[in-house]
């Protein structure tokens, strides 16, 4: 039987008050789990993982049984919901729970460190943050020790008490096959003092290991119990096109649009976990309660989806008549779509794409990080046409995958066109940190002051998405930041650096770019939009009144052409609906 274990039971016999637990974004199970056998008791845990971004980790946050979070991001992302829920604003603001904010990489090098034996490690990130502030000791800058470079920052090791990890595939002595998203999975285990739970879709054998040996990233060594969890990972996505004999399955939609729905009514939220977590006696009557058709369908549609040959990206129309600059209100329904006049957000988009083709262009960038949120789409529509002009540039995403088609409004891209999957480390370590090639990200961001600094983390002391691997790209990357004009967004000092203005090159609004002034590294306005009933200074001067610091104009400042009709098209082909505003 190897280290075969009930889910259950390896809980019960594995978690004690005061521990420390990492988790691994996919282990969705097993959070329910958590929340239904410990409920009410005072465990007082410190959860430690990459990103408690969905539902299932927010909901074990705010249930009582957590009293710190060490984390890289909060943010929720789907089609339905994005940025912090609510239920772990609430237990911020509460001060129920203690938050320590951690970059993606800065985390998994701490785990990365303790599963090494090392002390602590060197890394690009935190540098001029309030993230390095705020985590000394387990941060601090040191000399180099050869005396030929400048002062680097030090991370401390972090090792957990256990590691819960998701898999698609493991024997039954723990060996673990894992798939994208990786992210900080196989460290987690290999870091932690008591040995990882393996949840597992499939039990497979020790020759199907050795076939498969490549995908392996977890030896049994590091595994102190294997538990089969068919759907652990619901309502995500799960599986691999590589090992298409195993059984996946698709993001549940529905179940996602429907927790999301009541996520932001307290006592609708109470009910639904009531329905779904605390009502269910296992994972098994979990299963039963959402129905053998439902899983069957979700299994069907991932096979669709691994098995479909990645779709060309659209081909824009030809250019038009530029429509007016800024819609008054919705579109009319009768319209067609080619005539309907850009939402703001669709003129950001179409600024943000513009200034990414420039840079790559003029700079000779290879690599586009692509964020989460807004920015990914300038990104995917700026690589879309950069292509077209005999360009290539390739696409990169934090969480694990390198060189991939766009997947508009999910999360991730689609693992079937992905030519290189790995973790966060090798993304934001090598791939934008190394020695090879040049790196351009892209990211949003919730505040920006006038040298660049970027705050997703608090605004008035209330939690937001934190950094992700923000920070890991403006540390080391040339970034370009996209936003809204706002003199609540575009503020003269930032209440939390996230990320450091150093390498901020250029800021994109729906209305103008700034760029970065060389001499004094301040953003200045150096193009915008005209606007058809204004004159030149009166759309100077309502830019200036929606900036959050004094204006200054770059002695090149000038207007740029309104949205092409080809330009909208693309735009509106990758932008999901629920930022269409």
């Amino acid at each position: 039987m190897g280290k075969l274990k009930e889910l259950d039971a390896a809980l019960l016999g594995s978690v004690r008050p005061g521990m420390s637990l990492h988790l691994t974004t996919q282990s969705r199970a097993v959070t329910r789990a958590l929340q239904r056998l410990f409920r009410g008791q005072a465990l007082e845990l410190t959860l430690v993982m990459a990103r408690v971004g969905g539902g299932h980790a927010a909901d074990l946050v705010a249930s009582g049984l957590v009293k710190r979070v060490v984390a890289g991001s909060y943010g929720a992302v789907s089609r339905h919901y994005t940025g912090p829920l609510p239920q772990i604003q609430q237990a911020q603001a509460g001060g129920q729970v203690a938050f320590q904010h951690w970059s993606f990489l800065s985390l998994t090098q701490r785990l990365a460190a303790a599963a090494q034996g090392l002390p602590f490690v060197p890394t690009h990130s935190l540098r001029g943050t309030s993230m390095a502030r705020d985590n000394a000791p387990d941060y601090a800058l040191v000399d180099d020790p050869s005396g030929r470079g400048a002062a680097i920052g030090v991370v401390s090791a972090l090792k957990p008490d256990v590691c819960f990890v998701h898999a698609l595939a493991a024997d039954e002595d723990g060996n673990t096959i894992l798939v994208p998203p990786m992210e900080d999975a196989a460290w987690g285990a290999k870091a932690c003092a008591l040995g990882a739970i393996v949840s597992t879709e499939h039990i497979v054998s020790r020759d199907f290991i050795r076939r498969h040996s490549h995908l392996v990233r977890i030896p049994a060594r590091y595994v102190q119990a294997v538990c089969r969890v068919p759907y652990g990972a619901h309502p995500g996505v799960l599986g691999s096109a590589v090992l298409p004999d195993l059984p996946a399955y698709a993001e549940d939609e529905e179940f996602n649009r429907e927790y999301f729905a009541a996520s932001r009514n307290g006592p609708a939220l109470s009910a639904w976990l009531e329905h779904w977590v605390y009502g269910v006696a296992s994972h098994e009557a979990y299963l039963r309660l959402l129905g053998e058709p439902r899983l069957q369908d979700l299994t069907r549609r991932a096979r669709a989806r691994f098995e479909a040959a990645p779709a060309a990206p659209p081909a824009p129309p030809a250019p038009s008549a530029p429509p007016a600059l800024l819609a008054a209100g919705p579109a009319d329904g009768e319209a067609a779509e080619a005539d309907r006049a850009p939402t703001r957000t669709e003129l950001m988009m179409v600024l943000a794409l513009r200034e990414v083709m420039r840079r790559v262009q003029a700079s000779g960038y290879d690599l586009l990080l692509v964020g989460v949120g807004l920015s990914e789409v300038p990104a995917t529509a700026a690589r879309t046409l950069l292509r077209e002009r005999g360009v290539d540039v390739t696409l990169v995403m934090g969480h694990g995958f390198y060189d991939f088609e766009p997947f508009p409004g999910h999360s991730e891209p689609d693992p079937s066109t992905t030519l290189v999957t790995t973790d966060s480390s090798e993304v934001y370590g090598v791939f934008l940190g190394g020695r090879v090639g040049r790196t351009l990200a892209i990211l949003g961001t919730a505040q920006v002051d006038r040298h660049g600094n970027l705050n997703s983390t608090l605004v008035g002391g209330r939690l937001l998405t934190g950094s992700g691997g923000s920070n890991d790209a403006a540390s080391t990357c040339d970034t370009v930041v996209v936003t809204r004009l706002a003199s609540d967004k575009l503020v003269e000092q930032v209440e939390y650096i996230t990320s450091p203005g150093t390498r901020v090159r250029a800021l994109v609004t729906e209305r103008c770019v700034f760029e970065q002034d060389p001499a004094s590294g301040r953003l200045v306005l150096a193009r915008y939009l005209p606007q058809p009933d204004r004159t030149r200074a009166q759309t100077l001067d309502e830019i200036r009144a929606a900036c959050g610091w004094a204006l200054e104009l770059s002695p090149a400042l000038e207007a740029v052409a309104p949205p092409q009709a080809a330009e909208l098209a693309l735009i509106r082909s990758l932008l999901p609906s629920r930022y269409a505003l």
